[in-house]
């Protein structure tokens, strides 16, 4: 990646996507396979949120491109976003099809709970804390610019909503695209080049937006411990933990973004004798739901009528276990354990062989249990 960009010149890299660990920076004994990327969002000091509609009309396209003229409508989102602190700018980049991605850039390195001055070992040591929690910082600011285009842009058709992942891939500024089919819409043919333009942009990193008082993501932002809708007891040592609707609707909108269709829909998720349990209902009229997913696995046992010709895997192909403990942390249902001098906590390699043998779980499924999950008593 060169360290400026051009116009004229370009760059073959078409996607980008916000700041993942690299999964060759973890320890060799961590296991063979890499680290999913909802797993691995990390500080970077900014963030950046995109929207993106997708229309199928030359109409919906000039409409997307007329937003980012002197007197469009994205001069009054980015006035809006001014009040904030955190807030860097805008840039608005042509995909080089049907759509514009909007990047508005978001400033994180006042965050104390993730800071992004972090070494690569730091940032490991406690990745599945600060994942979330970066997860759950992205989609404070999502929620905000997603509700401001809506209200300003009153676009012909919604948001595309697998932006609402940090790590999803969008548009790079200046990037080759190579049209992979004829395009009818730009009257095209396949492997035609086409650079995804800048449309406009007004980016702010040395200085925070003029009159700007606060942050729409406060520095001492951390997980803030909710009550369970219902726990039972169960033996000892642990207890089952149901979530309320907040995860759930959050699970429903992954589940749905991942497989493209309403069902098979989550319908509750539950912590249960040291294993994450996923009840999921295989139509509307499904009153004994028994689709099931727990512990370790990351595909479906789909069961009862209607049933499916296709395989269903979690999203991000993460397990019930990764999975479930990634959403209660984010939603503040678990208590992750933390040093009372507030020092990072240290794994010390030697330990590993311990994880591996316990209960047969995976490496990193018995580190993940075994480090963080303390359900509220």
């Amino acid at each position: 990646m060169p360290a400026t960009l051009t116009a004229s010149e370009g760059t073959p890299l078409c996607y980008f996507c916000n700041a993942l660990l690299l999964p060759d920076s973890r320890p060799a004994d961590f296991g063979s396979d890499a680290v999913k990327p909802h797993l691995r969002v990390t500080n970077a000091g900014f963030q950046v949120i995109t929207i993106e509609h997708d229309p199928d009309t030359v109409e919906g396209l000039e409409e997307s491109i007329n937003w980012t003229s002197s007197e469009g409508k994205i001069h009054i989102i980015d006035k809006e976003l001014r009040r904030y602190r955190d807030y860097n700018g805008y840039c608005a980049v042509w995909s080089g099809h049907r759509s514009v991605h909007f990047h508005f850039i978001f400033d994180t390195k006042h965050l104390k709970e993730a800071s992004f001055e972090q070494s690569a070992t730091e940032r490991w040591t406690a990745y599945i804390e600060q994942g979330a929690l970066m997860e759950g910082v992205y989609a404070t600011y999502y929620a905000k610019v997603a509700s401001l285009c809506t209200e300003v842009l009153c676009p012909i058709v919604p948001a595309d909503k697998a932006m609402r992942t940090s790590h999803q891939f969008r548009r790079m500024p200046w990037g080759h695209r190579v049209l992979q089919v004829d395009s009818s819409l730009l009257k095209l043919t396949a492997g035609t080049v086409i650079p995804q333009l800048v449309l406009c942009e007004n980016i702010r990193w040395r200085r925070s937006a003029k009159g700007s008082q606060e942050y729409l993501v406060a520095p001492d932002i951390r997980f803030q411990i909710r009550s369970p809708s219902t726990r039972v007891p169960a033996t000892a040592g642990s207890a089952r933990l149901e979530v309320g609707t907040e995860v759930t609707d959050e699970l429903v909108e992954m589940c749905k973004m991942e497989w493209g269709e309403e069902f098979p829909k989550p319908i509750s998720m539950w912590w249960d004798r040291h294993e994450w349990v996923f009840k999921f209902q295989n139509h509307p009229n499904d009153k004994t739901p028994s689709t099931v997913c727990r512990g370790n696995h990351n595909r479906l046992l789909i069961q009862g009528r209607g049933v499916f010709d296709d395989t269903f895997i979690l999203p991000g192909e993460l397990t019930a276990n990764e999975l479930g403990m990634h959403l209660a942390l984010r939603f503040g249902l678990l208590r992750h354990r933390t040093p009372a001098d507030g020092s990072v906590r240290k794994i010390h390699l030697k330990g590993f062989a311990l994880h591996k043998t316990r209960r047969g779980k995976p490496v990193k499924e018995s580190l993940c249990l075994a480090l963080v999950l303390e359900p509220l008593r």
